[in-house]
């Protein structure tokens, strides 16, 4: 699950509105982190498009931080990530994916759980329908000087890898500023959004394959008919 988490990261920003994760049993999350997730999913559903850029930190312990950028189009389910790795792109029902280490496109379905290195905004969904965690505002922070509501989740299994994920709200514009994965074994994924701009029009080309775009680069096809 780790060698993804920064995929789900990514799309928790985008997809925002699909991160009011609820609580299970007779447990209960906080009511005020609640509505505050509720304004942010009516803020989210209301944009056609997003266009973003943000960064990703990685922290191993005894090792240097790691530190790499991307770039974000999405456009309902269609969306195309950029990151120094792999460019991952889909129309909602194939997905094409640029491994630049081994120089090769791999397609897939949209959706695929066991072959597409990206973590689809259907797959995100699961995560609040699996109804595992409970969350609550844990407090106020001040990221990049603008004044943020931190919300923390926690989840309700003790078998998992990680064991809490903070989410950092803007209070001035109510979008997700930074997301943070916090595991077991000392590792810590942060998510911060440098740039983020809804409702531009955005040309299908960021969505589908075109040969031009990848002179020379063998194209793999993984799908089972």
């Amino acid at each position: 699950m780790k060698k993804y988490f920064y995929y789900i990261l990514i799309l928790v920003f985008m997809l925002g509105a699909q991160s009011t994760f609820a609580q299970k049993g007779t447990e209960k999350s906080d009511p005020k982190a609640t509505a505050l997730l509720n304004k942010l999913k009516k803020q989210y559903n209301s944009y056609k498009t997003v266009q973003a850029d943000f960064m990703i930190e990685t922290e191993v312990p005894e090792k240097p931080k790691d530190t790499k950028k991307g770039q974000l189009f999405q456009a309902g389910k269609k969306y195309r990530m950029v990151l120094p790795e792999l460019t991952s792109f889909s129309d909602a029902k194939t997905v094409w994916t640029y491994i630049k280490k081994n120089k090769e496109i791999q397609v897939t379905n949209y959706g695929d759980k066991e072959s597409t290195p990206f973590i689809s905004p259907q797959e995100l969904l699961t995560i609040y329908e699996r109804k595992d965690h409970l969350y609550a505002i844990s407090g106020d922070a001040v990221i990049q000087g603008k004044n943020c509501t931190e919300i923390e989740f926690k989840p309700v299994s003790s078998k998992l890898d990680y064991f809490k994920i903070r989410l950092s709200v803007d209070k001035k514009t109510m979008q997700l500023l930074q997301a943070k994965v916090f595991y077991k074994d000392g590792v810590r994924y942060t998510l911060l959004m440098t740039k983020f701009t809804p409702n531009q029009t955005l040309d299908n080309k960021y969505f589908t394959y075109r040969a031009s775009d990848f002179p020379g680069i063998p194209v793999e096809d993984l799908r089972i008919d």
